[in-house]
C-alpha cells in the first residue's frame, strides 16, 4: 500500500473542505435567498393590494356604484407588473387581468396564502365582492437558480485555489519534518556529537514548530542512549574477543608442543584439537566483525586490488587460481583483511558443496561502476525457500549439518562485510541452476 505524504493529505483535506464549503454555501444561500425573496414578495404584494383596494373604493365612491361594478373600471388602468388580479362576486369571476388560469375562488377573505406556485393576497368588500392579487414564483425560482448556479460555477475556482493554498501550506508545515528526516539520513554513525547532527541542530530555525522541536529533542536523547549502548557493546565485544583469544592462543601453543612429541592416535587427537581451536578463533573473529553496525559503514580505508585478492584466496582455498576468470586489476576501497574474509568465505563455501570432479567457478567483472565477483558451485542446487535463509546467522541446512563442520556464519559474515563496504552479497541462481553467489562492491578510481 502506497503511503500518502503529509503534503498530499493537507491538499486533499483543503480540497475537501473547499468543496463541502462551496456546496454548503450554495445550498444555504439558495434557501436563505428563497426565504428572503418570499418575505419581500409578500410585502410587495400586500402594498399592491392596498393600492388596488384604495382605487376600487375611490371609484365606487365617485361613481356611486356597487363594488362589483366599480372594481373592473378602477382596475383597467392599474400598473400590474408581474401581478395578476381577479374580481369575484357571488362565487363567479367577473374580471381577470391578464388572462390565464384563475387564482380563485378565494381560500381566505384576508391575508396572503399560497396555491400551487402562486402567492395570493385576498380582500373582501362589504358587498361580498372579493379582490384577488397573485404573483407566481417564476421570478423567485429564476433568481434562486441564478444565484445557486453562480456559486456552483465558482466551485472549480475554489478547488484550484484550495489545491494551490493546500500545497503551499502543506509544504511549509512539513518542511521542518523534511529537514529533520534529512539530518537523520545524513548520520553515518550513532554519535550524537557528529558534525552532521550538531551542525543540523545549530541551523534549526527559531520558529520551528513546538512538535518538531520536541521530536528533535526526543530523538537526540534516544541517539545519546543508543550511542552509549553501542559503545558498551563494542567495548564488551572487543574485551571478550581479547579475553577469549588469549586462552585459545595458549591452548594452541600447548597443543602444538604436545603434538611435536606425540605419535599415532595421540598425534591425530592433538591435530584435531588444533583444528578445533582454529575454528574457535575464526568464530570469535567473525562475531567481532558481525558486531559492527553495517549502516555506519567503514572509514575510507585503503585501495585494494580485488582481482589480486581473489587470485590469492583462490590459490589458497582451491589450490589453483588458473581456472579463475579475473582481470589484471579491479580497485575497491576498504579493509583488505575483511574483504579477504568475505571472498574466502564465498570460495570456501562453494568448494564444500561442489561435488567431486567439478571445478568451482570464480569470475570477476567490472560492469559500470561496480566490481562483480561471481562464485559458482557446479552440481549444487539451492531451493527457492533456502536462498535468503542461507544468509541468516548460524543457519545450516540438513545437508550442511550432515556433511560439513561449521557454525553457519560464512555467508552471513560475507554479506555483512560487503555491506560495511557499501556493497552486498546475493544468491542469483534459480532452483534448477548451479548455485551461484555474487559479491558486488563499489569500484574505486583515483
Amino acid at each position: 500500500m502506497t503511503r500518502r505524504s503529509l503534503v498530499t493529505r493537507v491538499v486533499q483535506g483543503t480540497v475537501a473542505v473547499a468543496f463541502l464549503s462551496s456546496l454548503a454555501l450554495a445550498v444555504t444561500s439558495a434557501l436563505i435567498s428563497r426565504v428572503v425573496w418570499r418575505s419581500s414578495q409578500e410585502e410587495s404584494l400586500a402594498e399592491t393590494m392596498m393600492d388596488l383596494v384604495a382605487a376600487v373604493e375611490a371609484e365606487a365612491t365617485e361613481e356611486g356604484t356597487p363594488f362589483d361594478e366599480a372594481a373592473p373600471e378602477a382596475l383597467k388602468d392599474a400598473a400590474l407588473a408581474g401581478t395578476r388580479i381577479e374580481v369575484w362576486s357571488r362565487g363567479k369571476m367577473i374580471y381577470q387581468r391578464p388572462e390565464g388560469d384563475p387564482l380563485g375562488p378565494a381560500a381566505s377573505a384576508s391575508g396572503p396564502y399560497r396555491r400551487g406556485r402562486a402567492l395570493i393576497e385576498a380582500r373582501a368588500f362589504p358587498d361580498g365582492t372579493i379582490l384577488l392579487a397573485g404573483a407566481t414564483d417564476a421570478a423567485e425560482r429564476q433568481v434562486v437558480r441564478v444565484f445557486a448556479w453562480s456559486l456552483l460555477f465558482s466551485l472549480p475556482v475554489s478547488l484550484l485555489l484550495a489545491v494551490a493554498i493546500g500545497g503551499v501550506v502543506g509544504r511549509r508545515a512539513t518542511r521542518p519534518l523534511v529537514d529533520f528526516t534529512r539530518r537523520v539520513k545524513s548520520l553515518r554513525d550513532l554519535d550524537p556529537q557528529s558534525s552532521e547532527w550538531t551542525q543540523g541542530r545549530a541551523r534549526l530555525p527559531a520558529e520551528e514548530p513546538a512538535e518538531v522541536a520536541e521530536l528533535d529533542e526526543a530523538f537526540h536523547r534516544l541517539l545519546e542512549r543508543l550511542s552509549r549502548t553501542l559503545a558498551r557493546e563494542t567495548e564488551f565485544a572487543a574485551n571478550a574477543s581479547h579475553e577469549l583469544r588469549t586462552p585459545l592462543t595458549n591452548m594452541r601453543l600447548y597443543a602444538e608442543e604436545a603434538a611435536r612429541e606425540a605419535s599415532g592416535p595421540g598425534l591425530r587427537a592433538l591435530e584435531e584439537q588444533i583444528r578445533g581451536i582454529d575454528r574457535m578463533v575464526r568464530l570469535v573473529d567473525s562475531l567481532l566483525v558481525m558486531a559492527r553496525e553495517s549502516e555506519s559503514g567503514l572509514p575510507r580505508g585503503e585501495a585494494v586490488n580485488l582481482a589480486d585478492l581473489v587470485r590469492e584466496v583462490a590459490a589458497r582455498v582451491l589450490g589453483d587460481a588458473s581456472a579463475c576468470d579475473l582481470p589484471d586489476e579491479s580497485m575497491v576501497r576498504g579493509d583488505e583483511s575483511l574483504l579477504g574474509i568475505a571472498v574466502e568465505n564465498l570460495v570456501d563455501n562453494a568448494r564444500k558443496f561442489t561435488p567431486a570432479g567439478f571445478t568451482v567457478g570464480v569470475a570477476l567483472a567490472i560492469p559500470a561502476s561496480t566490481a562483480r565477483l561471481t562464485v559458482t558451485s557446479p552440481g549444487a542446487r539451492i531451493g527457492e525457500s533456502e536462498r535468503e535463509r542461507l544468509f541468516e546467522r548460524f543457519y545450516r541446512d540438513a545437508e550442511a549439518r550432515a556433511r560439513h563442520a561449521g557454525h553457519g556464519l560464512g555467508l552471513a559474515l560475507a554479506r555483512h562485510i560487503a555491506r560495511l563496504h557499501g556493497g552486498d552479497v546475493t544468491c542469483v541462481s534459480s532452483a534448477g541452476e548451479d548455485a551461484r553467489f555474487v559479491l558486488e562492491l563499489p569500484v574505486w578510481r583515483p
